[in-house]
């Protein structure tokens, strides 16, 4: 409603639900707010805020015990934080940086994305008019505990303000990138293939290690055992009811 308590804080700019969890975010609150379904009702279960940080969260998304947000702080600059869930309360596992040396700080963040060990954050730039701006993605991994960063993706010929920064989504080693550009009439949609990090084993060949393979839901790991199933078949584990998983 207008008379609400979010009233003019654009709460709602984004939302993410994963089981029985939603995070909301907002373009002026100064927390996240975060809500659980207890016995088929959703209330307000945890408010996370960040020191310096203003404007939590512009992006949201949420994969399991983790969540990213994009957010910007008192200084108008972006800030991307991965969030981790103890089983008790949320909490910041890492902050992310920026690795380009091109994109605008106060755009960094406009758009995040999570998938198993896999986050997006996609940027524009805050001027609308400049014809040398552009659209940016950045990618990092979650690697020994810590989210590393693994790549810049930039496309030179895509205008991108903080508006029309490229939106993403992943699956498996996939990143689609979505920048719909009004101010030179043109829009992009591309597909990119990921080269992730070495974490081990591809035992099944399909591009992905295992962990990822895994933790992205490529393959199934029924039993537990961080090996896909598919390959724990192909050793010869027995499959007892015969539906091609353990």
């Amino acid at each position: 409603p207008d008379d609400g308590p979010h009233s003019g804080a654009s709460f709602g700019v984004d939302v993410t639900i994963d089981d029985n969890t939603i995070l909301v975010g907002s373009l002026a609150l100064d927390t996240l707010k975060i809500f659980t379904n207890e016995d088929g009702h959703w209330r307000a279960s945890e408010e996370l805020a960040i020191d310096g940080v203003t404007r939590l969260a512009r992006s949201v998304d949420l994969d399991g015990p983790r969540a990213v947000i994009g957010s910007r702080d008192e200084d108008g600059n972006g800030r991307v934080h991965v969030l981790h869930h103890d089983g008790m309360n949320w909490a910041i596992e890492q902050e992310l940086s920026s690795q380009s040396n091109d994109a605008d700080p106060e755009a960094f963040g406009h758009g995040v994305r999570l998938q198993g060990s896999l986050v997006s954050v996609t940027s524009g730039t805050v001027s609308y008019d400049d014809p040398g701006d552009v659209g940016f993605a950045e990618l990092y991994q979650l690697k020994d505990g810590q989210w590393a960063f693994l790549e810049t993706i930039a496309w030179s010929d895509l205008p991108a303000s903080y508006w029309t920064a490229p939106q993403a989504d992943l699956s498996g080693n996939q990143l689609i990138i979505a920048a719909p550009n009004d101010l030179i009439g043109a829009d992009l949609v591309d597909i990119h293939t990921i080269s992730t990090f070495d974490n081990g084993d591809d035992c099944n060949g399909n591009g992905l290690c295992d962990e990822l393979d895994i933790a992205s839901f490529a393959s199934r790991d029924c039993n537990g055992n961080g090996v896909p199933d598919d390959c724990d078949l192909a050793d010869g584990l027995d499959d007892v009811d015969g539906d091609g998983v353990l």
